[in-house]
């Protein structure tokens, strides 16, 4: 059940991630904060993966050693599992195995 405060949480950890993508990778991720200004940080995430492809800043935060920082690593946590559908919870999941993340 998606909560408000579960909300809130996942939109203060998706801004954080945003900026610490800028600040210790320097990755730009201007499109996805331009959507998250807009819409909010659960929409923007939820267009994202709606494309069905690596997000905006994935392959430079990989090659950073940081897809912690990816939208795709915040999106698969369980903590906000009841906020995404299975479908995109299994997308990220796969995304990131392809790429390593759970190999570390």
């Amino acid at each position: 059940m998606k909560s408000p405060a579960l909300e809130s949480q996942f939109a203060q950890e998706w801004q954080a991630a945003l900026g610490s993508a800028q600040a210790a990778c320097h990755v730009s991720q201007k499109r996805l904060a331009e959507a998250t200004e807009k819409r909010g940080a659960l929409a923007a995430v939820k267009g994202s993966l709606s494309r069905r492809r690596p997000s905006e800043g994935f392959y430079a935060l990989e090659q950073a050693g940081r897809l912690d920082l990816s939208l795709e690593a915040l999106a698969a946590r369980p903590a906000f599992a009841p906020l995404f559908t299975d479908d995109e919870v299994n997308f990220c999941m796969d995304l990131l195995c392809e790429y390593g993340f759970y190999n570390k």
